[in-house]
């Protein structure tokens, strides 16, 4: 970093700061104090970066057009339209995340219970996701929402700082996996970078338009030119006028134009260079790059603070979400219909009858199944009659352009999560909503109400002790009465109760973990010690046969066999001499055969393979252990050619194939 780039940065800060602040726009939060500061530290950290790759685009100015791209200060993580997104997506990241890595358990010991929180983080109404529940998640993002002090935005203070984030919010990040991590953070890096690169490429076009309008405005002021070849002043100060207000559009417009086609985005810039630069723009996993941000911010990483490109990358991001399309149920006016009822009609399907399957799931078979049957043997899952609900929008979707395989595929998946939602929407409370009802053997006996004199104690049955969360919210709604105000004595009992049940269930759930991580361990080594005694008796019998020379102790079948001889399994062979293979390849033309020499083969073919076979008699030692280790992690069979004779290991290899 030179002090002439510091400099030039320094300023256009300021000239951008002093621009904005005539708008009325909030200047501090974008371009003075710490966050200023920070997002200048991060250019200048950038632009040596930015010169060398960006040079050849042919900017009047690279580091001129990236520091003024990077310092616009209209995009911002904190707008409300990017906040709650963005959390949601990056709570779901996680949960998978830590699901898939068998840290769940740990979590749930220090995730809090929001669901008596007054001011807990809202879904969007009706959001459900299949495998974690909304309370699961709606407290994953309050410690994400907490991480810098209550009701943290995205972006803080303490991000532009360098402050550490709460202790709960990094226990989360150290159940993650490492390498997961390390690549959501570089596939952020490199869409940010594409981003930037694909924004300057088209400010590039205008730049070279506006420089040819600049050189002929001065030849149109130059008296040496001959005024019969010079162009009215009037239509050039006039084109370059237009040529500026098309860049501001472009500037303004850039995170439209990433979703279009490169018919439209010509149509919009009329320019085919920036067509060219902006189109094919994707993102894989919208869930992953939400994370990526929060992860980056918290560490004090300098690319999230090339707030321009980021901010661009993330409205991308937000625009893939699948809740996006429901984007008018975030106003505040929509959350009274959530408290309806526990009815849930979406699409009218509880007022439709039956609509004949385009599968028989009853009565189709599958051997002695029928497909209802095979479907829950793999999932648990029970296939209800009447499905289809969305058959009529599938007809829509062909009629509107879609293929009809791909139509098909899309409403059966709807259905399937649609019957899950609809579920979710009929008994709408988990583990830490939902009230207890006890009966009378249950009841402390310092809590029951005593009613009358003497010692005799009377209670009314099956009333709901808690009305805590959703279904007390419910209950109010529909005017149902509720049970009288427990006395605080046997509120802090019931909470310590919950707690004392909860902890159980973590305890339970935790000790189930460790016995399957163990019974999976024991099935594992089991599996490798079969696999190691046959290795170890089939060196058993090629020794033997080395020492004897006999050919009788080929254990022979009755020969139903002829060659070519087509394998029934996927079988490699290494090793062997050219001589061998030249002799043995016709007779088994199905076969994989590896050069021995080839040292760096594709661990796929063993993968891949049923058995692998080793003729050891030309084999490095190199190939050979790598064979053995790839072996050993694929749990794939491996067998000795106890011959030098490629006839004799052929026969040996059919027999050990007709098994």
């Amino acid at each position: 970093m030179s002090k002439e780039q510091k400099r030039f940065v320094e300023q256009q800060c300021r000239t951008m700061a002093d621009a904005v602040s005539t708008i009325g726009r909030d200047v501090e939060s974008y371009l003075e104090g710490s966050y200023g500061l920070r997002r200048q530290k991060a250019i200048l950290n950038y632009l040596d970066r930015a010169e060398k790759e960006f040079r050849p685009f042919g900017l009047r100015s690279t580091m001129e057009a990236f520091v003024k791209n990077e310092l616009l200060p209209f995009e911002n993580y904190n707008h409300q339209d990017m906040d709650d997104d963005l959390k949601i997506g990056a709570a779901l990241w996680m949960l998978e995340k830590i699901r898939s890595h068998g840290t769940m358990v740990e979590a749930y010991d220090f995730l809090p219970d929001v669901s008596e929180e007054p001011d807990a983080f809202y879904l969007p109404v009706d959001f459900s996701h299949p495998c974690y529940s909304n309370e699961l998640i709606q407290s994953l993002i309050h410690v994400i929402t907490d991480r810098y002090g209550a009701r943290s935005r995205l972006i803080t203070e303490e991000n532009a700082r360098g402050k550490r984030p709460s202790e709960t919010w990094q226990k989360l990040l150290n159940l993650l996996p490492e390498e997961e991590v390390e690549r959501a953070c570089d596939v952020f890096k490199d869409k940010l970078w594409e981003l930037a690169a694909r924004y300057l490429k088209g400010q590039a076009y205008f730049d070279k338009l506006i420089a040819q309008n600049q050189n002929k405005l001065k030849m149109a002021a130059s008296p040496l030119i001959n005024p019969a070849m010079k162009e009215p002043e009037e239509e050039i100060e006039k084109r370059d006028e237009e040529l500026r207000d098309r860049e501001h559009d472009y500037a303004m417009n850039f995170d439209k134009l990433l979703h279009m086609d490169r018919r439209s985005i010509r149509r919009e810039t009329g320019s085919r260079e920036i067509a060219e630069a902006l189109e094919g723009f994707t993102v894989d996993d919208p869930y992953e790059l939400c994370f990526a941000l929060l992860y980056l911010l918290d560490t004090g990483d300098d690319a999230p603070w090339l707030m321009k490109s980021g901010c661009s990358l993330m409205m991308y991001v937000i625009t893939m979400l699948p809740w996006y399309v429901d984007r008018e149920n975030w106003d505040d006016d929509d959350w009274d219909a959530f408290y309806d009822g526990l009815r849930y009609d979406q699409n009218d399907w509880v007022e439709k009858g039956p609509v004949e399957d385009h599968i028989d799931y009853y009565h189709t078979m599958h051997g002695d199944q029928n497909l209802a049957q095979v479907i829950y043997g793999l999932s648990r899952g029970v296939v209800p009659t009447g499905l289809h609900p969305f058959e009529e929008d599938r007809k829509r979707l062909i009629e509107e352009g879609m293929n009809e395989d791909v139509a098909r595929k899309v409403t059966e998946t709807a259905e399937l999560m649609f019957l899950q939602t609809f579920q979710a929407r009929q008994v709408n409370y988990g583990d830490w909503d939902r009230p207890v009802f006890l009966e009378e053997e249950e009841l402390p006996a310092e809590s029951m109400q005593r009613k009358g004199t003497g010692d005799k104690i009377t209670f009314d049955k099956a009333v709901p002790v808690s009305l805590g969360g959703y279904w007390g919210k419910v209950i109010g709604e529909q005017g149902k009465s509720v049970a009288a105000e427990t006395p605080d004595k046997l509120q802090a009992e019931l909470s310590a109760a919950k707690k004392r049940i909860k902890s159980l269930g973590n305890e339970l759930a935790r000790t189930r973990q460790e016995a399957n991580n163990e019974r999976a361990k024991l099935e594992h080594e089991l599996k490798a010690l079969r696999l190691e005694h046959r290795e170890l008796a089939d060196l058993r019998e090629l020794v033997f046969n080395r020492e004897v020379e006999n050919s009788e102790r080929l254990e022979r079948v009755e020969k139903e066999y002829s060659y070519p001889y087509e394998t029934k399994k996927r079988t490699v062979i290494f090793g062997g001499h050219d001589t061998w293979l030249k002799a043995i390849r016709p007779m088994l033309p199905n076969v994989k055969y590896v050069d021995a020499g080839n040292l760096a083969f594709n661990t796929d073919i063993v993968k891949n393979a049923d058995v692998v076979w080793i003729q050891n008699n030309c084999i490095s030692h190199t190939q050979y252990w790598n064979v053995v280790k790839n072996c050993k992690i694929a749990g794939v069979q491996m067998r000795y050619f106890g011959f030098a004779s490629a006839e004799k290991c052929a026969e040996q290899l059919v027999t050990e194939d007709q098994k």
